[in-house]
């Protein structure tokens, strides 16, 4: 998946969409019933499609591609805890994923980092992957 050949990527956190360019119209793409979102709309020129699901990833929250292509995701442990018990044995991780055969999706997760209290951001700069997770 070299990033040069494509135009613009983000990943929507809700499922790790990857938006690629193409020579397609507006258009309105419905949502697994799961996700409880109704519909994606996305811009002219724009595909969607699924580029990674579980078991590579359960419960993805936010993500940050880096310069190599690869997505760090924050995923979620899936439990409801208040503040102190969640810092007594943090729960949630980032995982790297990684396409390793170059079809353009992603077929390698790998704990990138775990025992996070809770994501609230994540970002690819300057080379290294910088989260903010409580209380840090």
């Amino acid at each position: 998946m070299p990033h040069e050949n494509i135009a613009c990527r983000l990943a929507l956190t809700w499922c790790c969409l990857w938006l690629a360019t193409t020579t397609c119209g507006a258009a309105e793409i419905a949502a697994p019933a799961t996700t409880g979102v109704a519909a994606i709309s996305i811009p002219a020129g724009f595909t969607v499609e699924l580029v990674a699901a579980a078991p590579l990833v359960e419960r993805p929250m936010m993500a940050a591609f880096d310069d190599r292509g690869r997505l760090y995701v924050c995923d979620s442990a899936g439990v409801n805890l208040r503040g102190p018990e969640l810092s007594k044995n943090p729960p949630h991780a980032i995982r790297m994923l990684e396409d390793t055969d170059g079809d353009g999706r992603f077929d390698k997760s790998t704990v990138y980092a775990d025992k996070l209290v809770f994501p609230q951001g994540i970002v690819w700069h300057d080379g290294a992957v910088f989260c903010s997770s409580p209380p840090s």
